[in-house]
């Protein structure tokens, strides 16, 4: 048998229908409908991009105006820190000034009585004994008065002691020589014994462990049980060690004066 009407006349318009789709397809490219829906398309895309790029600009804009902020807080803490240090040193340097006014205050009025009782004697520094770098040598000699036992100065601080006197120079065993045994005494007080260690350290020795004597203090010559007049100044004390016995403790005393670029000095001599 044959195919019948109906399944001939359903085929026939599925073919009609594919053959309709077909020609429409041809048209639509032949007109450009698709190049059309492809550059829409093409289109959003790029809006879509291009919003995405604006918010990941944003993003990046906001982590670096918080990196911006968090090195601006840096700075300014590093700034606070700087103030607070630079307040403490102003407050240091204006401890020392009124700590240094005093000192000179106190020299001052002992250069006045001195200047009363003695005269000053200018000399000049020639050299350092290579084989007792502790003791130097002046330009001064009996011939211009000087005298064993004279006591050398530099504005009122103790440089030493003459012990040897030529015709034109004499011989100066300095503060620092490892022998010496000066009495001294704080302006509160307290006494001990001005030695020296190795020829370069000032320490007074011999103060007794209750003694009222405190970092910063300052140390004058006695005058006792030595050639060295009462109140030329030694220095200011450092640092306090207790000895081992515990009855006694040393002051470190720190020596102001650079007798390596000591040039000029003064001889102690007593008004006629």
């Amino acid at each position: 048998m044959g195919p019948s009407s109906e399944n001939i006349d359903h085929n026939f318009i599925k073919l009609s229908v594919l053959s309709i789709v077909a020609v429409g397809f041809i048209l639509a490219s032949s007109v450009g409908v698709f190049d059309k829906l492809y550059s829409l398309t093409k289109g959003v895309q790029s809006g879509y991009r291009s919003q995405i790029n604006k918010q990941a600009e944003k993003v990046v804009d906001v982590f670096e105006t918080v990196s911006d902020i968090a090195a601006v807080k840096k700075d300014r803490d590093q700034q606070k820190n700087e103030v607070i240090i630079l307040r403490e040193e102003v407050v240091r340097l204006e401890q020392e000034l009124k700590s240094n006014k005093v000192k000179n205050d106190q020299i001052q009025s002992i250069s006045g009585d001195f200047q009363s009782k003695y005269k000053l004697v200018p000399a000049y520094v020639v050299r350092y004994k290579q084989e007792e770098p502790s003791v130097m040598e002046i330009n001064k000699g009996s011939k211009d008065g000087v005298e064993k036992g004279d006591i050398i100065v530099f504005h009122m601080f103790a440089i030493g002691e003459v012990i040897d006197v030529n015709d034109y120079t004499s011989d100066v065993k300095t503060i620092l020589s490892p022998d010496n045994k000066i009495a001294v005494v704080s302006e509160k007080g307290v006494k001990g014994i001005l030695r020296s260690q190795k020829g370069r350290e000032l320490q007074i020795e011999e103060i007794l462990i209750d003694s009222d004597v405190k970092v910063g203090d300052d140390f004058f010559t006695s005058g006792k049980n030595s050639s060295y007049i009462q109140g030329l100044y030694i220095g200011q004390v450092e640092k306090i060690e207790t000895q081992a016995s515990n009855t006694t403790k040393i002051a470190k005393i720190k020596n102001e004066i650079d007798f390596n670029s000591l040039n000029e000095v003064f001889i102690l001599k007593h008004e006629d």
